[in-house]
């Protein structure tokens, strides 16, 4: 793993994600996803009927009725249907199960066609890119069952998603720097339970996640001076792409500005920005103006949701006032339980205490985070310019308050229609990139660069240790009807002994009962332990990553470039202070001729390579070529011998920091 390139730890790191994915896709029961069953009902509206859905349009019968003989999640008992839950599943004899087992695989194909007047689409809202993508495989296995048709669309849904980790990889790697730093943050995302289920299911918030990764990274290019026309370019198609697939996507619109703001204040010209921001905002309204103009003209608002509609008739004055009446300790309350994990659409629950650890993580990492971003500020007031890394720091900030802002407009209109202060968070997974990353920062100036990746590892032992839990404890034996919910609706825990009941053989046996024909016990249970593989590894790798040699760049986004044409300033660690210190105490004479400055010739001379000016190099302790004539070589047994160091080494770090100190790349 030590000598692995970046690219290859992080196809590696992809593989797990994947391999975990296909578990989550195949251990959730039919329809157990958020909102699942009407996402999969717009996908086959589109393929059955060759039109997108209207408001007001209602589900298939094949919809309807499998939602009657399937176990289904706990959430949906507000929808006022007679729907049975796993609970009750599971108590039923075994051949009554298996009768709606076969029921289900033959229901008739007509079924697909008829609509059902007794549930609404009202997924019809959602803008229409990723259901005209999902349309085509769901054209290709139309004439498969119903269970099949699920779990293709969920992994190809899934697959989608996976295209964060090499959008997340460029991001990172444009923050720190350091290819095998990007690859252990990466890894965090892959380990995290509540993001793996939101995407392991049929809905657009997978196209939108990677959709808005790829509209960060593309900002992040956007700060360097040398962006131009074609990168407004992008911008713009990414963002229109975007809106097409979520309308929280609007949120990012004033991103544009907070985007040519920065290029301005970081000395690039005015006409240019001006005219790339017009470029990028054209490109957007062209690809998905025309559907928010249409949504605009039936519902009255532009995102077109149910609740903002149902609170359409509040003035603007009146959202504002709402504002101040919102209880907010109880919204963020409400947001960080369902950000952190609440078990799909049958909203289980952990402990208590498991949600007060990842919130004293964020806000021990979100002090870190200020405390640098007050240190940025203060440097550009200083300087008078923003330089590249601040301008990076401030489009990570920029795009997840904008995006809090759009959930906290989602809180008021809440409150105003239903009267309850919350919203859903695992829609904050749009926006895990740079809420990763800020995180990273934020523990990076907190502990240090020597402990940051130990600390980034640590980080991902804790989010699989929450799988690992929340899937083997709570998931599975509720999905098996090991364990059931209480009068209280509190579900019950899970014990060892519960075992004696049902056996892992059975558990795998009743998983496998409502998926595909060719979906077995055994194909479940190789999954699962491929799963469990999967997860191990992740966490192994982050642990070696984080022991790795440190030698070559140095980690520390404080002196990244300021000018995206040379390589980024990058500041020497103790290891070279220490050496550096040494040779010129031990051997000041070999020292001062091993690094030479020449003005005259514009150059500098370093152990007898020669840096021009105008155009600095990548240097470190080990590319400098160090070479010592007769004197050096004779008395350098007897210095390694009483200071217990290498000379040639010690020289090396010296002229590191000399380099870096004339402001070359060290």
């Amino acid at each position: 793993m030590a000598q692995a390139t970046p690219y290859r730890l992080l196809f590696l790191v992809w593989i797990a994600f994947v391999t975990r994915g296909l578990f989550y896709c195949v251990q959730q029961p039919m329809w157990e996803g958020y909102d699942e069953w009407a996402h999969f009902a717009y996908i086959q509206h589109i393929a059955e009927h060759g039109r997108l859905p209207l408001r007001g349009d209602t589900v298939s019968k094949e919809v309807r009725s499998s939602l009657g003989l399937m176990p289904s999640p706990y959430g949906l008992n507000g929808f006022n249907l007679r729907l049975i839950t796993h609970d009750e599943y599971w108590r039923l004899p075994p051949e009554e199960r298996l009768a709606r087992k076969r029921a289900l695989a033959s229901l008739p194909a007509g079924f697909r066609t008829q609509a059902d007047d007794a549930l609404s689409l009202y997924e019809a809202q959602q803008p229409p890119l990723y259901y005209l993508i999902m349309a085509l495989p769901y054209e290709v296995f139309r004439d498969t069952s119903l269970p099949a048709r699920i779990v293709v669309l969920r992994v190809l849904s899934m697959l989608i998603a996976s295209l964060l980790i090499p959008l997340g990889y460029g991001a990172a790697r444009r923050i720190f720097g350091h290819g095998r730093t990007a690859v252990v943050i990466m890894i965090l995302p892959s380990v995290t339970p509540e993001f793996m289920i939101d995407i392991c299911r049929i809905g657009n918030e997978c196209l939108a996640v990677v959709l808005v990764s790829a509209l960060i990274l593309s900002a992040l290019r956007l700060v360097s001076r040398e962006a131009g026309w074609r990168a407004w370019a992008l911008f713009g198609v990414l963002l229109g792409a975007g809106l097409l697939t979520k309308a929280y996507v609007l949120a990012f619109l004033p991103l544009f500005i907070v985007v040519a703001l920065i290029r301005i204040a970081r000395g690039c010209g005015v006409r240019q920005n001006i005219a790339g921001f017009i470029l990028g905002l054209m490109l957007a309204m062209a690809s998905a103006g025309w559907w928010y103009w249409r949504t605009w003209q039936v519902t009255g608002t532009l995102s077109g949701e149910q609740i903002d509609v149902a609170a359409a008739r509040f003035t603007v004055a009146e959202k504002l006032a709402a504002a101040r009446n919102v209880d907010w300790v109880v919204a963020l309350d409400e947001l960080a339980f369902s950000h952190i994990w609440v078990g799909a659409w049958s909203f289980s629950g952990i402990r208590s205490w498991m949600y007060r650890v990842f919130e004293l993580i964020a806000a021990a990492s979100a002090l870190g985070f200020i405390w640098l971003c007050g240190r940025i500020v203060v440097r550009s007031c200083r300087r008078r310019s923003l330089g590249f890394f601040g301008g990076k720091v401030a489009v990570l900030a920029s795009t997840y308050l904008l995006f809090c802002a759009g959930l906290a407009y989602h809180v008021v209109v809440d409150f105003l229609a239903k009267g309850v202060p919350a919203t859903c968070g695992w829609y904050l997974y749009a926006v895990i990139i740079p809420e990763f990353l800020m995180v990273a920062l934020g523990i990076f100036n907190l502990v240090g660069r020597s402990w940051f990746r130990l600390a980034a590892a640590m980080g991902s032992l804790i989010a699989a240790a929450l799988d690992l839990y929340t899937v083997d404890f709570i998931l599975l034996p509720y999905y098996t009807g090991i364990i059931t919910h209480r009068a209280s609706g509190v579900l019950n825990t899970f014990h060892i002994s519960d075992l004696h009941y049902v056996s892992v053989w059975e558990m795998f046996q009743r998983l496998s009962t409502n998926g595909p024909a060719g979906l077995g016990p055994t194909t479940v249970a190789v999954m699962w332990m491929a799963y469990l593989c999967a997860t191990a590894g992740l966490v192994a790798s982050a642990f070696i990553l984080s022991g790795g040699s440190r030698t070559g760049q140095r980690l520390s986004p404080e002196g990244v470039k300021n000018n995206a044409g040379t390589t980024g300033l990058v500041h020497p660690d103790t290891q070279t202070h220490l050496y550096a210190g040494s040779a010129r105490s031990l051997l000041p004479t070999i020292s001062r001729l091993a690094f030479l400055k020449t003005v005259s010739n514009q150059q500098i001379l370093c152990c007898d390579l020669a840096v021009p000016f105008s155009r600095p190099q990548h240097l470190d302790h080990k590319t400098i070529p160090a070479r010592f004539h007769f004197v050096n070589r004779l008395f350098r047994p007897v210095v390694e011998t009483f200071s217990g160091f290498c000379a040639k080494i010690a020289v090396r770090h010296f002229c590191a920091i000399e380099v870096w100190r004339f402001r070359f790349v060290v």
